[in-house]
Parts: structure tokens; C-alpha cells; sequence
């Protein structure tokens, strides 16, 4: 007799049924077939994950298929499903069935407690402060932290709009593997103290780090409050919008293993070629805003030895023909903002060509695409992407009218664009 047992999954928590039998088995019709390598399974499943291609609903409903068809297809499933929770603060369909979990792992029953292992990543989002919240709410988030920390295996906790209390610090506190943070547009709540926070944050060996407020420097609070105590040292992905805190990583007396940067506003470019000598691993480079330009009447200068690993590049036009020259480049998106813009379009072409590594992704604006022949300027790429909203059209071609799908046809028509290119539009 086949043995079964209902469970629930992360953010889609549809019922999944796992039926517990012997490996897969190939028929036509009542002929068995020769049996394929569960390696091959194995690597086949491995391109199941959220894409263009697949979104996450679409994805839990095909794991949750693959759960039902064997024991070995549910090894594999299963952890797929698992791993990634959502406890959201907002009313929705998934509350109910995301209680039942959380209860039922808090009171250690099977098979919950045993699924919880596979959740290696946890959101909180819409958590307001308890003066916002009503006693339901209070009661659920008491009861999702409670289970968050009987996720033994979670690496990554991220919170979007959530008060943090002395609650969740006692939760992660007790998950030893975690090594990546986010917070968004979080707060502290007035009961826990400011040094709790920051001894909590110092206990922690983090390697991921997200701090975004989407506020006016003078009013990021949060950032602002913790800056001072957050671990800065082990770090290899950083992305934040607070300026003092880039301020900081660049004091420090040490080099850094950071790899990946993600500056949203740029405050002071002269304050960059020393961070640069401070992260002499990094790999990719994103700069959303820069409000004093690096071609202003004193330039920033970047010696060549400055991060030489760098592969890929989002930001301003001026940056870009500063740092991309001599490193091996090989995917820009010139789509940042900056107060001011004087370079040229054949100086950004320019600049592009000399990278050291041949460019195979290009994420640019439509009037600088057709200012220059891809063709001859950037004979590697492989896609490329246009988008017709670009902040600083109007500093460089103050006339240009937004091109059509018509006139892009023509473009590409006209032989500028050579096949093994993937054009992909944006507006």
C-alpha cells in the first residue's frame, strides 16, 4: 500500500502530496524501458529555477508534480520547494496555511519538523511597529519567529518593512549558519536599545549585506543609527543607499574581499578611487545616482591598477569611460543618473573598446546606440538591450525624439545589427 503524507511550501503553500515508492520507472504503454542514470535526473533538474522562462508559481507547481512521482524525484524536490519562506504581515489566502506550518513546527510534529531543514532562505515583509499592528498580527509574527529559529539551516533572512524587535534577534541569534542580511525600509522599535542591536550584528559573520531606505540622507534613521557598529570586514556582496556607510568602508586600513557593490547614490566621487584601492576583488560595480559627476572641473582620476578583476559595470556614462578603459569588462549597462553629463557619445564608444575583455552584454540607451556601428565598435556582443527612458537623454542630444519600433525595424534592417545579436526592448 502507498504511504502519504500533506505538507505545505513556502510563499505558494499548495498542499503537495509525496508518495513514498521506488524510483522513477520508463514505460510505454506495459513495455519498461532501460532506466536512466539518476545523475542525468539530477542534472536535468537542475535547470528547474525561477527565470523569465518560469515564475515562482509556476515553479512550486512543478515541483510540486515532481514530489508525487517517486521517492528519488522527492529527495530532490523537496529541498527545491522548502527553500525559501515567506511570512508576510498583509492578509492573504497563504496566512492560514503558513500558521498551520509554523504550528505545527513549534509543537516538533513530523513531517514539518523535518521539511523545516530544507529552508536555507526567510522573508518578513509588512511588519510594521505594534502600535500599527492589531493583536492577530502580533500573535503571528510572535509565532513565525518562534519557527524561524527551528530553521536550523537558514543562510539568508531578509525584511522588507518591518519594525525589528528583541524578538527576531533572539530568533536568528540561535541559527548558526546565517551569513546574509537584507533590510528595507525597516526600523528599530523604541524598546530595544540601540546597543543590543549592534552587539547582535557583531555576533554575526556576514558575507551578504542589503541596506536599502529609499529616504533623504537626513532621514534614514535606521541606517544611519547602525552604521557605526555593522561588520564590514567579511563582506563579499554589499548594497546600500546610505553614503556614510560607504564612507566607512573606505577608511578601513585593510583591503577587502568584496566582490559585489551596489552604491545607490553617489554623494562625493572624489571619495571613490579610495574605496577602490579597499576592494581590490570586486567583480561587479553598481552606481545608481552620482550627484557631483566625475568629469566636474576637478575629475577623478583612476589608475589602471584599480580593481582589475572588474567584469561587469552599471552606472553613469562619465564613470563609465573612466573605469572601464583597461579591465576586463565584459557586461555595461549605461543606464545610471548623474547632476551632470558632458562626455561625448564617441568618447563613451571609445571608451567601450578599449576594454580589456571582449563586451558580450550591452544594456544601453537608444540615441547611443545609434550614434555608433556595433558592428565595428563592439563585434563580440552577444545581446543587447535598449531602453528609450534614459535620465540624461538631454545632456548629450537635446533634440532626439523617442524612437519607434518602426524605426528600430529599420535599424536592424539596415544591417547594423548582425545575427548572433539579441535585441531585447524596454521602455
Amino acid at each position: 500500500m502507498e504511504q502519504y503524507a500533506w505538507f505545505t511550501s513556502g510563499r505558494d503553500l499548495s498542499p503537495v502530496l509525496m508518495l513514498l515508492h521506488s524510483g522513477p520507472i520508463r514505460r510505454i504503454g506495459d513495455r519498461l524501458l532501460d532506466p536512466i542514470p539518476l545523475e542525468i535526473y539530477q542534472e536535468v533538474f537542475e535547470y528547474l529555477c525561477e527565470n523569465d522562462d518560469m515564475s515562482v508559481k509556476e515553479l512550486r507547481r512543478t515541483l510540486s508534480n515532481m514530489a508525487l512521482v517517486c521517492r528519488f524525484f522527492s529527495a530532490i524536490a523537496l529541498p527545491k520547494l522548502f527553500a525559501k519562506v515567506y511570512f508576510s504581515g498583509r492578509p492573504g489566502p497563504e496566512v492560514s496555511r503558513t500558521s498551520q506550518f509554523c504550528r505545527a513546527l513549534n509543537n516538533n510534529q513530523e513531517p514539518e519538523k523535518s521539511l523545516a531543514k530544507h529552508v536555507k532562505a526567510c522573508t518578513f515583509i509588512h511588519w510594521p511597529t505594534a502600535t500599527a499592528c492589531q493583536a492577530s498580527q502580533v500573535a503571528f509574527f510572535t509565532m513565525y519567529c518562534s519557527a524561524l529559529s527551528k530553521m536550523t539551516s537558514v543562510e539568508s533572512i531578509a525584511f522588507y518593512n518591518v519594525a525589528i524587535t528583541k524578538r527576531i534577534l533572539k530568533s536568528v541569534k540561535k541559527l548558526c549558519l546565517v551569513n546574509s542580511l537584507s533590510f528595507s525600509e525597516c526600523s528599530l522599535v523604541p524598546e530595544l536599545d540601540l546597543d543590543q542591536f549592534t552587539n547582535f550584528l557583531q555576533t554575526l559573520r556576514l558575507r551578504f549585506l542589503t541596506i536599502i531606505e529609499n529616504k533623504s540622507s537626513e532621514s534614514r534613521i535606521f541606517s544611519n543609527a547602525i552604521s557605526p557598529a555593522l561588520p564590514l570586514h567579511n563582506l563579499i556582496w554589499l548594497e546600500v543607499d546610505n553614503w556614510s556607510i560607504i564612507q566607512r568602508l573606505s577608511e578601513l586600513d585593510h583591503p577587502l574581499p568584496l566582490q559585489t557593490l551596489a552604491i545607490f547614490e553617489v554623494e562625493d566621487s572624489a571619495l571613490l578611487p579610495k574605496l577602490f584601492r579597499q576592494t581590490p576583488h570586486l567583480l561587479h560595480l553598481y552606481i545608481g545616482t552620482m550627484e557631483s559627476g566625475a568629469d566636474s572641473s576637478t575629475p577623478v582620476q583612476f589608475t589602471d591598477h584599480l580593481l582589475p578583476k572588474l567584469s561587469s559595470f552599471q552606472g553613469t556614462l562619465s564613470l563609465a569611460t573612466l573605469l572601464i578603459p583597461q579591465r576586463p569588462v565584459k557586461k555595461v549597462s549605461l543606464m545610471g543618473y548623474e547632476a551632470s553629463c558632458s562626455v561625448s557619445t564617441q568618447q563613451v564608444w571609445e571608451a567601450l573598446t578599449k576594454s580589456k575583455a571582449p563586451i558580450r552584454e550591452l544594456f544601453i540607451p537608444e540615441y547611443l546606440y545609434c550614434a555608433a556601428s556595433l558592428r565595428d565598435c563592439l563585434p563580440n556582443v552577444q545581446v543587447v538591450k535598449l531602453s528609450w527612458c534614459h535620465s540624461n537623454p538631454d545632456d548629450i542630444v537635446p533634440a532626439l525624439e523617442p524612437a519607434s519600433e518602426y524605426e528600430l525595424k529599420q535599424v536592424i534592417s539596415s544591417g547594423r545589427l548582425f545575427l548572433q545579436t539579441t535585441i531585447i526592448l524596454t521602455t
